[in-house]
């Protein structure tokens, strides 16, 4: 995800209005396809444009969202890519500038003003580790969910060839052995029917896609916190937040999430895999009570609180709304948004 919880939620000042046409974004109103193929993503991952290329992201996931959801099946909930969605809109939010309003204001006293060159060198470099880590998390794993979404349609043997094309390893040295087990577990869910089983399995997947890409991101999210451990503490718990389902759920990263309840199914965890998995980040496997990340450039902290938010909303069908709307989209590229050319289904 979450792809990505990178981004900035200054609430302390009032943010501009997003829905502002930007020549930066009409590229991404060109070039937007509906079908997410693995050389589309290549084509968006090459975009020099980080403002386009992140809305071209934040759609291509929601668009893989459903068609994951599809190929799982009844009883499916959430998948990665659902989440995915709105992390990446929220991080399209740092990256266009819109977490500051005052950003045109601060390039103009930056000359002047004592303080307010390192500020906009700031905002700056936060825009540019948001935009970095959103391209390297979509060019890893969105390929993944594009090649299960065909392989699983073509047959045993394409599956084969797709399961053989994972680099052996942990991800921390550059390996991609958890991502593998997450597919393994989606191809599980996917022939399994609907039930605590492959509500179970689904979670699970979703888990181990979330620590393959947190893991990744490491760097990218310690070079975007500012200041040291007292000061990213601070901002953890008084800055940072995610928006989910077009406003239905917004959650700041430094508080604990709501008490449940879970996901149906998800309420008493019984896989030995999936319980083992959780108890690594989450000491309280009842509740969410110390869900909160206490400092978000923390690997653990952050894996347990997505431990907890893919546990919550495991079987939200608001997520799996337009996580850019028509409206907006018109708004911000001054283009209609072409169709999906595949039906789209209900949770459940």
């Amino acid at each position: 995800m979450i792809a990505l919880l990178l981004s900035f939620a200054w609430d302390v000042l009032p943010r501009r209005p997003a829905l502002q046409e930007s020549p930066r974004l009409v590229e991404a109103g060109v070039r937007v396809e509906r079908v997410v193929t693995e050389d589309y993503i290549a084509r968006v991952v090459a975009m020099k444009n980080a403002a386009a290329r992140n809305l071209l992201i934040t759609q291509a996931y929601g668009d893989l969202s459903l068609e994951i959801a599809d190929l799982l099946g009844s009883g499916a909930g959430i998948n990665w890519c659902t989440m995915a969605a709105w992390a990446s809109r929220r991080a399209g939010q740092s990256i266009r500038g819109e977490d500051l309003p005052g950003q045109q204001y601060v390039a103009r006293a930056a000359a002047r003003v004592p303080g307010a060159r390192f500020l906009l060198d700031t905002m700056r470099d936060v825009s540019r580790e948001v935009g970095e880590g959103n391209r390297e998390v979509f060019m890893e794993v969105a390929p993944a969910f594009a090649g299960f979404a065909r392989a699983y349609r073509a047959g045993d043997e394409a599956l084969a060839t797709f399961f053989a094309s994972f680099t052996k390893g942990p991800p921390d040295r550059g390996g991609q052995d958890i991502l593998r087990r997450a597919f393994e577990c989606y191809l599980e869910a996917a022939r399994a029917p609907a039930g605590k089983r492959k509500a179970e399995l689904l979670y699970a997947a979703n888990l181990y896609v979330a620590l393959q890409e947190q893991t990744r991101l490491q760097g990218r999210i310690a070079a975007a916190m500012p200041g040291g451990p007292t000061t990213r503490t601070l901002v953890t718990k008084a800055m940072l937040e995610l928006e989910l389902g077009g406003g239905t759920a917004i959650h700041r990263l430094g508080e604990d999430l709501p008490n449940g309840p879970f996901g149906e199914h998800l309420e008493a965890l019984e896989d030995p895999e999936l319980v083992t998995f959780v108890l690594r980040f989450d000491a309280d496997i009842r509740s969410t009570c110390g869900s909160r990340a206490e400092r978000w450039d923390s690997l653990a902290d952050r894996m347990r609180f997505i431990v907890e938010l893919f546990r919550l909303h495991g079987s939200d069908a608001s997520l799996f709304e337009e996580p850019i709307s028509a409206a907006e989209w018109l708004a911000l590229t001054g283009r209609v948004r072409p169709r999906r050319p595949f039906a789209s289904r209900p949770l459940g």
